[in-house]
């Protein structure tokens, strides 16, 4: 008898264990998304606003860092194109691509900028190599925080002379390896400029909606009170 009430009440414990990580994971679902949604209001706003001063701008990144972006600037500089990298696995409309990014000097302030020139269709024989102005120019675009990093593979370092195809922009080694003080964060090149690649900005590119982080929430509940009332039926079953 009490080895039976024992086994029960493991079984009973294990049931508890097993719903508690399924609603822990259904909360954090429901935290992804709720971070999702308070950058996406980020982003929009940042979107309709008058574009700062890169000095203004490179303030405030140096002062807070990352939670001073999405911004809008203008810069005045000139770009050099020798010293570019190719982000790949980038998807548009569902067609494997490549993001461009040039590297671009302000005439104010410290800081370089990577600025991102858009999406090409990727060509594994021939990369993109769009033509870029060779005076000084002012440019506009949104600046935001590099793409999050899943797993970090090796890759190829930039070296001066050719044009990496990177899977992850590591800001600080590309600093390291260029030479530049990088700005931690990338410029997203205005549509409106006259050269460029493909520029249709998506501000969750190639990851999950708010929505689909709630979706998943609902089902890591239900699957917590799913075990739990079985739990419960099996337990009182046995009782009966």
């Amino acid at each position: 008898m009490k080895r039976r009430l024992a086994r029960r009440l493991a079984w009973l414990v294990l049931a508890g264990l097993v719903g508690a990580v399924f609603m822990a994971l259904g909360f954090w679902q429901l935290g992804r998304g709720a971070q999702k949604e308070a950058f996406l209001s980020r982003y929009q706003q940042a979107s309709r606003h008058a574009p700062v001063p890169w000095a203004i701008a490179e303030a405030r990144l140096l002062e807070i860092g990352e939670d001073a972006l999405p911004m809008r600037v203008q810069t005045f500089g000139h770009f050099d194109p020798s010293r570019q990298v190719v982000h790949d696995h980038r998807v548009h409309e569902g067609r494997a691509g490549v993001h461009v990014l040039s590297l671009f000097r302000p005439h104010q302030g410290r800081l370089r900028v990577l600025v991102n020139l858009g999406w090409a269709p990727f060509d594994r024989h021939t990369l993109p190599h769009p033509p870029l102005p060779k005076e000084a120019i002012e440019i506009q675009g949104l600046l935001v925080a590099p793409p999050a990093v899943g797993w970090r593979l090796e890759q190829a370092a930039w070296e001066p002379g050719r044009v990496p195809l990177l899977l992850h922009l590591d800001l600080t080694r590309l600093s390291h390896d260029m030479g530049e003080p990088l700005a931690p964060a990338v410029l997203l090149l205005d549509a409106r400029e006259p050269f460029g690649l493909l520029r249709e900005w998506k501000p969750l590119p190639n990851t999950l909606p708010p929505e689909r982080h709630r979706g998943y929430a609902l089902q890591w509940f239900g699957l917590a009170a799913t075990v739990w009332i079985i739990a419960l039926v099996l337990l009182f079953r046995r009782h009966a």
